[in-house]
């Protein structure tokens, strides 16, 4: 089972905000099964909070003064702390198609799982400028090591080992950094400590950014 911390936001520049994370985890449990994965939701400081009808673990943070970070930090160690041995962190405005049941399997079967932080592929325009897939690229694993851009904040994963070794007083991320530093200075951080950030050509799922939201082909995506 996979410990899903999802991140969600709501406020009058982003007004769908919680409608993305319905579809999120609906996606989400569609395309792996509910029975494979413990969902955990971060309301970071929307001007409405979430309505939890489903009873997920549900977390309320009244202030964003440290961005992103502080509330993966908040999600990861309750996953962490609830004995998830893989952990996912996943943005409200991602949404899923089949291809994300090999993500799980794929992080089991590799000896280098516990020094390694795994991304999937989007077909985003900008989230991977360099790695551009617009179907999922079977068996492939790109290495990003070292490059000049990191895993997107979006989509990511790692073991609860990772999270044992590249972690300080139980944060993984630097609360000091605001969103759209955190993921680089955390994966150069890992980097200096001899982890590697990957890329799952597997997976495939759609990312909207904050601003820009898209309408996606809806076959392509199984929505009928």
């Amino acid at each position: 089972m996979i410990g899903c911390v999802i991140t969600t936001h709501q406020s009058s520049i982003r007004p769908t905000g919680h409608q993305a994370l319905l579809r999120c985890i609906k996606t989400l449990v569609s395309s792996v099964g509910e029975e494979n994965v413990d969902i955990m939701i971060i309301d970071n400081g929307s001007v409405e909070p979430y309505e939890n009808r489903e009873k997920y673990d549900f977390v309320y943070r009244r202030d964003q003064i440290n961005g992103l970070t502080g509330a993966w930090n908040v999600g990861v160690f309750m996953a962490y702390e609830k004995g998830h041995d893989i952990i996912c962190v996943i943005s409200d405005d991602v949404y899923f198609n089949p291809s994300f049941k090999h993500y799980e399997p794929i992080i089991r079967g590799r000896d280098d799982k516990d020094d390694t932080v795994f991304g999937i592929m989007t077909d985003s325009k900008t989230a991977f400028p360099k790695q551009q897939a617009k179907e999922p690229q079977s068996g492939k694993i790109i290495n990003i090591t070292g490059n000049k851009f990191a895993i997107h904040g979006w989509l990511f994963g790692f073991t609860r080992k990772f999270f044992e070794n590249y972690s300080t007083n139980g944060m993984l991320f630097d609360n000091k950094y605001p969103f759209g530093k955190n993921e680089g200075y955390f994966q150069q951080r890992v980097w200096r400590d001899g982890g590697q950030s990957i890329l799952i050509g597997d997976c495939l799922a759609h990312h909207e950014h904050i601003g820009a939201w898209r309408k996606v082909d809806k076959i392509k995506w199984g929505k009928k």
